[in-house]
Order: structure tokens, then sequence, then C-alpha cells
């Protein structure tokens, strides 16, 4: 791997931060809803931004410590 795909990752975990985040906020903002019964409606963006904002967290920590490893390892 070089710097360039670090670099890539980087920038597709912070995108899939974001991504998860406004999924988030989409489900809180337009579908959340209780029906007459006491019956919880959620819509799809709760497991998509969930997952996603993992995924992305996940490659995040991960391309961050490959940097710093790389970065000790230089001469």
């Amino acid at each position: 791997m070089n710097n360039k795909s670090i670099g890539g990752t980087l920038y597709i975990s912070l995108l899939l931060v974001g991504m998860g985040v406004l999924f988030i906020c989409f489900e809180e903002i337009f579908y959340q809803r209780i029906d007459d019964n006491g019956v919880l409606h959620e819509s799809l963006f709760l497991p998509l931004g969930a997952g996603t904002f993992t995924i992305g967290f996940v490659l995040l920590v991960v391309s961050i410590a490959i940097k710093l490893i790389k970065r000790k390892k230089k001469p």
C-alpha cells in the first residue's frame, strides 16, 4: 500500500461516517412515528446509518493506525 491508497481510505472513511450521520438525521427528521396502537415505525435509514457509520469509523481508525505505523518506520 502506498500513501495515495491510505489517503483514499481516509477520505472514504470520512465520507462513510458523514453518510451515516446524515442517514441517522434523516431517520430522526422524516420517518420515525408511533401509530395509534403504540407501534413504532422506522424506515431503513436507521440500520443504513448505523452500518455506514460503523464501517466508516472502523476504516478511519485503521487508516490512521496505518499512517502512524508507517510514519514511525520511516527513517
